[in-house]
């Protein structure tokens, strides 16, 4: 597995709590893209086979500007300049 990707909608309140997760895989032609896609509405799971390509879906904000809050670490190592 290369990484795991979980997406929450906390905004506006008639999609809040739908959830996205991703299964991205090293070698994609061996074991493809795997994505799961949780209603809120609908209390239900199901796969979500159209994130294994570029396609976007329509923007869930009124206005049409989605947005994303991103958490991230990076780690840096020391390196001596002889």
């Amino acid at each position: 597995m290369l990484f795991y990707f979980k997406q929450q909608v906390t905004e506006p309140s008639r999609l809040a709590g739908n959830v996205l997760l991703v299964h991205e895989t090293l070698d994609q032609v061996k074991e493809p893209r795997m994505a799961w896609i949780y209603n809120a509405g609908q209390r239900r799971v199901r796969r979500a086979p159209q994130v294994a390509y570029d396609a976007r879906a329509p923007p869930p904000t009124a206005c049409g500007l989605p947005t994303t809050s991103i958490c991230s670490t990076v780690r840096r190592t020391a390196t001596s300049g002889s």
